[in-house]
This record gives structure tokens, sequence and C-alpha cells, in this order.
């Protein structure tokens, strides 16, 4: 018995120096598609995206923000800043915690970051996160740090 290969074009590949919006949406639609075909939580909860950025201001001036986003049944906090001036004196405490709220509030399941060590790993310990992971070299010569903070038990795979 002899193998028949069928021969295609070939596939031809690009790679863009830009964050084309279009092409990434499309890619993204498509992997959540993909997704929600393999994952019956992901169908039962086809909605569950949502971004949410808590600012803080003095006298108009943006001094700190944290801005994330809900994946997952989880609020994934992607940035967290305190303007120097500004540290130490609860504003990063403030944030994180109107963070929490928010995904307490919308009985998400909880609170995940990541954090280098040349940042604020011991701020998230001290406020109750748990260490996950860590990557070294990332960037070269540091660690990248992996926190979480649960809030409800996630429910049973539908």
């Amino acid at each position: 018995m002899r193998a028949v290969f069928v021969m295609q074009e070939p596939v031809m590949f690009t790679i863009r120096p830009d964050n084309d919006a279009e092409h990434r949406r499309e890619i993204a639609n498509r992997l959540r598609a993909a997704n929600r075909a393999r994952c019956a939580w992901l169908r039962a909860n086809p909605s569950a995206a949502e971004t949410r950025n808590f600012l803080a201001f003095d006298g108009g001036r943006l001094i700190g923000g944290a801005v994330g986003f809900v994946r997952f049944a989880w609020y994934f906090l992607d940035l967290l800043y305190v303007d120097a001036a500004y540290r130490n004196r609860g504003i990063g405490r403030q944030l994180l915690t109107a963070a929490e709220r928010f995904a307490s509030d919308r009985q998400l399941v909880g609170v995940r970051l990541d954090t280098a060590d040349f940042q604020a790993r011991g701020f998230y310990e001290k406020m109750g996160y748990t260490l996950f992971g860590e990557l070294a070299d990332c960037p070269p010569g540091h660690t990248l740090y992996f926190f979480h903070k649960k809030f409800t038990q996630p429910k049973e795979k539908p």
C-alpha cells in the first residue's frame, strides 16, 4: 500500500512589528471559540470578561492606579502603581483592597497577579497573597513571582 501525500500551497507567515487591533481581536475570538468548545465552564459563562481600573488622584493629578481584567472567574491584576512621593501612605493598600472588593462582590474566585523581585513581593505577602510560582531571569538577572488570593471556592465543573 502506497502513502498518498496531498501537496498544498505553502503557508505564508508574517511577522508584524505593530499590534494590529483587528488581527488581535480575530485571533482572540478564534481562541475563545476553541476554548469554549473544550471547556464546559466557558460555555456556561460566555461573557465572563470585564476590565476594571481603580485610580487615585491628588488635586486632579493621577498619583496611582490598579488596572486589571476578569478572566476565568478571576480578577487578573495587571498593573498596580503609586507615585514615589505618595508611597508608604496606604494608597497601594487602598487600591488593592478596591480590586479585591470588586472581585469579591462579583463572587469571583479571587485575585491573581505577578510582581518582580525589584517591585512589591513583600507588600503582596503582607496583604495575604499566596506565592504559587516563580520564573527566574524574567527579566534577566531577576525573578518574577506569581501570587493569588482566593475568596470563594470555584463551582463544580458543569
